[in-house]
């Protein structure tokens, strides 16, 4: 990873930091979600994971920006930071037997590449960075140095072959997340400099804004600072962001808040938009909303725990109806033997559940479950 100059890369750094790393969480105001459902009216799903060999050619870093992602071929794909300083990013898909990386140094056109965020499809991974065309950025004045770089979509294919990069044409925006619509549109979530905000952006695929879209007030509040270019109100604006995330759900994206309690903002074809207030057990927030193409699966902390006090395997998952976001189901998670239960559900795709393990040697094992 470069070094970093200027503002503008320590905000963009601050905004990674932001969103990393296990078990994270960032609080967000109350929504006024319904009634929920009684726990003990739920029906439950059994879900018992098998662990499968260790995948080839992939020495797993312990450090892994969440949340994960999943196509529907059954690859998970990771963003790793590598050992042993923890600065430098390794995007990998991986699936029960191999493992597929998407190197951003293989991005000819662009240098002093810094990898912010992806979103992957059954087609093609798209990666926002931040970087320059310049073959030598120069060495000048900070805010000289600074105009020379903006925001990037780099295209690979799935199979790791890099095929295109898009500027993103959005003035005075910090960007954040992006997600890929199937209609070929971008969302893009970021912080607005001139409002001192946090935005959901509609982009076309040549990185042309199209249209802002709404944030519902309990996804999108946000505390101005009284100095936003302070180091201290980078990181306001930064937790923010890092804790507004987008997850496919089929042909649709859905924008969640980490540490919230809902809504979810479900996107579609061309940025149509509706939101879904969730029916959230009492006394839990969400810390993930998995991808999927069946029901709305969502994994659950309790409400206003320390996060060093958070214990992965005393959390709670639950299975909603997309229609109305109430609850179907309370998920029960377990394995074929005491070592294979998951930290984690990565996804569910297909009708099978996905996580894995990685063990002291950094080998890493996929798991699976129908």
């Amino acid at each position: 990873m470069p070094s970093f100059n200027g503002s503008g890369q320590i905000a963009t750094l601050v905004m990674a930091l932001a969103t990393c790393c296990y078990g994270q969480s960032h609080p967000a105001p109350n929504s006024t979600a319904p009634e929920t459902t009684k726990v003990d009216d739920l029906p439950t799903r059994r879900v018992t994971f098998t662990a499968g060999d260790p995948v080839n050619d992939l020495k797993a870093s312990p450090v892994v920006i969440m949340p994960m992602q999943c196509t529907g071929d059954g690859a998970i794909f990771f963003d790793m930071l590598q050992p042993p300083l923890f600065t430098q990013q390794a995007l990998y898909a991986v699936t029960l037997k191999s493992s597929q990386r998407f190197d951003v140094s293989a991005i000819a056109d662009l240098h002093d590449i810094q990898l912010i965020n992806f979103f992957s499809t059954n087609k093609h991974v798209s990666v926002l960075v931040r970087a320059t065309k310049e073959t030598n950025p120069s060495l000048g004045d900070t805010t000289v140095r600074q105009s020379n770089y903006g925001y990037f979509v780099a295209v690979f294919s799935r199979q790791g072959n890099y095929e295109k990069s898009v500027k993103l044409a959005m003035h005075d925006v910090i960007p954040s997340h992006i997600a890929a619509l199937t209609s070929g549109e971008y969302l893009v979530t970021g912080y607005d400099r001139a409002n001192d905000m946090p935005r959901l952006y509609l982009v076309d695929s040549d990185g042309q804004l199209i249209r802002p879209l709404v944030l519902p007030d309990d996804l999108g509040k946000y505390v101005p600072s009284d100095d936003p270019n302070s180091a201290k109100g980078m990181m306001n604006y930064s937790r923010v962001l890092g804790s507004i995330l987008m997850t496919a759900h089929g042909d649709e994206v859905l924008v969640w808040r980490r540490g919230g309690r809902g809504p979810i903002l479900s996107i579609g074809a061309n940025g149509s938009t509706r939101e879904i207030e969730l029916h959230v057990p009492k006394g839990l927030t969400l810390a993930d909303v998995l991808p999927s193409d069946q029901s709305w699966i969502a994994h659950f902390q309790v409400e206003n725990q320390a996060d060093q006090e958070r214990d992965p395997r005393k959390t709670s998952y639950y299975q909603f109806d997309p229609s109305d976001g109430s609850q179907t189901a309370k998920l029960l998670i377990g394995a074929d033997s005491p070592e294979h239960v998951p930290a984690i559900i990565a996804c569910e795709e297909n009708g099978t559940f996905l996580s894995y393990q990685t063990d002291d040697k950094g080998q890493m094992r996929i798991l699976s479950a129908k």
